[in-house]
């Protein structure tokens, strides 16, 4: 590598520490910068260890602003799709379309938040996330739940077990004895 190589590397490692929010690119100058041979990151005047510790630290802070910004959306996904609240209301959910459409973002939203938890730095703020994280697969559990409940009322199947009925005038679910509430 060329003594200007060298200063071109070293000065978009250095601009990278305070501009850069794309943490792979913080991370491939990382792993650059360590990969040059010990004759060049031993240079006490290139601060190479100091430099890759900012890299880091700055890969750092990208990742929790951008799990915060998943927490918030997660956050909004909990209040917009507020199942036991829907719950109460049996009209709301008779749209299959609205049920679906809610089931979606909950789901999504599990999906972005669950890996990205451990990116929080804040304690609190961390806590939370698991908070809001349990609430959205609750949130999934009972809108699943009441998925299921319409499509086997729609096919005449049992609501407990999805079994059939057998019967003329007291309908008995042939798999586990409840009788027929709707």
């Amino acid at each position: 590598m060329t003594p200007e190589e060298l200063s071109v590397l070293y000065e978009k490692a250095i601009d990278l520490t305070q501009e850069s929010n794309d943490e792979k690119e913080l991370l491939e100058m990382a792993n650059s910068l360590s990969a040059l041979p010990s004759s060049i990151k031993d240079i006490p005047e290139l601060h190479t260890e100091e430099i890759i510790n900012a890299l880091i630290n700055r890969r750092v802070i990208v990742l929790h602003e951008k799990a915060l910004k998943i927490l918030e959306s997660a956050y909004d996904a909990v209040q917009k799709c507020n199942v036991l609240s829907h719950n109460n209301d049996k009209k709301y959910y008779e749209n299959g379309k609205r049920l679906i459409e809610d089931y979606t973002i909950v789901k999504n939203a599990v999906e972005e938040l669950e890996p990205v938890i451990e990116n929080i730095l804040n304690e609190k703020a961390q806590h939370n996330a698991r908070n809001v994280l349990s609430v959205l697969k609750g949130q999934m559990q009972i809108l699943h739940g009441l998925h299921l409940e319409k499509e086997r009322k729609m096919k005449g199947k049992c609501l407990f077990c999805g079994g059939d009925f057998k019967g003329t005038f007291n309908k008995v679910c042939t798999n586990c004895g409840k009788k027929k509430s709707y």
